[in-house]
C-alpha cells in the first residue's frame, strides 16, 4: 500500500546532511520510504493532510502517553491538592479499578496517538496508565491501539505489562 502524508513541514536528508522542506510531503511503500520531498506525481493509496506540522520521519518517542492521566494528573495540580492524588496502600492493594470502558480507553488513546502524528512522531512505546485503570492495558486493548496506529500509519512498539509491585 503507498502511503502519502503532507504538512507544512518535513525534516529530511539531503546530500549527507539534513533539509527543512517547506510543503513537504513523505510517501512510502508498505514500510519502505519511497520519496521525500515537495511534490509527489505518483499514485497513492492513502493520504494524510498534517496542515500546520513538523514531521521527523523516524523520530521516536519512547515514552509516548497514549492516556490522560500522566500530563493532566501528574503536572496540573497545585501544591495544596497534588498530595491527594497520590495512592494510599489500601487503594494501591485492594481497591485499584477501571474508571473508563475499554471503548472510552480507546477513544482515549486514539486521540493520543493522532496527537503524536501531528507533533512529527512516527514510531512510539507507550507508557500505561497509573491512575485511571486497574493495571496498565489488557491484551485486546493493545491489539486495539495497533490497528489504530496502523490506520494512522504509526509504528508502535507494543508489550504486555508486568504485573504490579506488591507492597
Amino acid at each position: 500500500m503507498r502511503t502519502r502524508w503532507r504538512a507544512t513541514h518535513i525534516l529530511a536528508h539531503r546530500d549527507g546532511g539534513h533539509a527543512l522542506l517547506r510543503d513537504g510531503e513523505i510517501v512510502w511503500d508498505g514500510d519502505r520510504i519511497a520519496y521525500v520531498g515537495t511534490r509527489y506525481d505518483g499514485p497513492v493509496d492513502a493520504e494524510l493532510d498534517l496542515g500546520e506540522a513538523l514531521v521527523m520521519p523516524g523520530l521516536i518517542d519512547l515514552d509516548a502517553l497514549t492516556d490522560i492521566d500522566h500530563l493532566v494528573l501528574d503536572s496540573w495540580a497545585p501544591p495544596e491538592t497534588g498530595g491527594g492524588l497520590l495512592w494510599s496502600r489500601e487503594h494501591f492493594t485492594d481497591r485499584r479499578h477501571d474508571v473508563f470502558t475499554p471503548a472510552e480507553r480507546a477513544t482515549v488513546r486514539e486521540y493520543a496517538l493522532v496527537q503524536l502524528a501531528l507533533h512529527g512522531i512516527t514510531t512510539y512505546m507507550p507508557i500505561a496508565s497509573e491512575i485511571h485503570s486497574a493495571w496498565a492495558e489488557p491484551y485486546d486493548e493493545l491489539v486495539d491501539m495497533a490497528r489504530t496506529s496502523r490506520r494512522i500509519g504509526l509504528r508502535g512498539y507494543l508489550g504486555p505489562p508486568t504485573a504490579p509491585a506488591s507492597t
